[in-house]
């Protein structure tokens, strides 16, 4: 295997991963595409600390009350992550966006700040790695992580035996790699 994946195999992957999200409700869903291809979407809302500008605590129910959060130095962030394929590449793309209860968006410096320590080193080219970007089916800016080196990546883990055996969804390999980066954390359900 090169490291990429076909537009065929991105759909099968992508239909995958939200089947097994149906069923412990982690809110991964389908959505139709102009032209009638697929990609994902999932929305989280995560709690961050505006001090220290990390997460302290992920994934709340969409109902919680904001109140409780905004009162303290802690902040309730939504995080929108879209899959999509990227014909230029053969590659999966992260599209994401970040705001606020009220509304306003993340600076990018505010997204790079999220970004977990051990997932810094992604960091030391930022400028190539998480940027701004048109989303090429909303048409409005969203971050995106660059999809230059994810065949690269990709490469890596099927040319790594130890590893191949279990190198069964190829988005959702790429997302475990790609996605705490962009504070999309996976739950261990989608491996078993």
């Amino acid at each position: 295997m090169d490291g990429y994946i076909s537009k065929e195999d991105f759909k099968r992957c992508c239909y995958d991963i939200c089947t097994i999200s149906m069923k412990f409700q982690d809110n991964f869903v389908l959505r139709t595409s102009k032209d009638g291809d697929c990609y994902m979407v999932r929305k989280s809302i995560k709690k961050v600390d505006l001090e220290n500008e990390e997460t302290v605590l992920t994934d709340f129910e969409e109902s919680f009350e904001c109140q409780s959060i905004t009162s303290s130095k802690c902040c309730a962030i939504t995080f929108e992550h879209h899959i999509l394929y990227s014909e230029s590449f053969n590659v999966p793309v992260l599209y994401f966006v970040a705001y606020c209860h009220d509304g306003s968006m993340l600076s990018l410096e505010s997204i790079w700040n999220l970004v977990p320590r051990q997932h810094q080193h992604a960091l030391l080219e930022k400028w190539s790695f998480i940027s701004q970007q048109e989303h090429p089916e909303l048409g409005c800016i969203y971050y995106h992580l660059h999809p230059c080196h994810t065949s690269t990546l990709m490469k890596n883990f099927v040319c790594n035996h130890s590893i191949k055996e279990k190198f069964k969804n190829y988005v959702l390999t790429w997302l475990s790699a790609v996605g705490p980066v962009a504070c999309l954390d996976l739950e261990l359900e989608y491996f078993k």
